[in-house]
C-alpha cells in the first residue's frame, strides 16, 4: 500500500472549477459564449477578413455603370457623371 495515491476531497476543488463545470452543462451559456467569442475574433481580425478601406468605397453613378448597374429612373444624380 505504500504506492496508494491519497484520496482527493472534492471540497478541496477551487469553486472557479465548479462555475467552468456548470456553464458547460448550461447549453444555453455555452452558446452564449460561442457568440461573444465570435464577436472579439471577428474584431479582432477585422483588417485581415476586409482588407479594404472603407472610406475608399466609391458609389458614383459612373463606378455603378461599369457594375452593369442603372439609376433609378426619375431620380436626381447625386453624383457627377463622368
Amino acid at each position: 500500500m505504500k504506492n496508494a495515491k491519497p484520496q482527493k476531497n472534492p471540497e478541496d476543488r477551487h469553486p472557479f472549477f465548479d462555475q467552468i463545470s456548470q456553464l458547460w452543462r448550461n447549453k444555453t451559456a455555452v452558446l452564449g459564449l460561442v457568440i461573444i467569442t465570435i464577436f472579439i475574433l471577428s474584431a479582432i481580425l477585422a483588417t485581415y477578413l476586409s482588407p479594404h478601406d472603407p472610406i475608399e468605397t466609391s458609389l458614383t453613378i459612373s463606378s455603378n455603370r461599369r457594375c452593369g448597374m442603372r439609376p433609378a429612373p426619375g431620380k436626381i444624380s447625386w453624383a457627377p457623371m463622368t
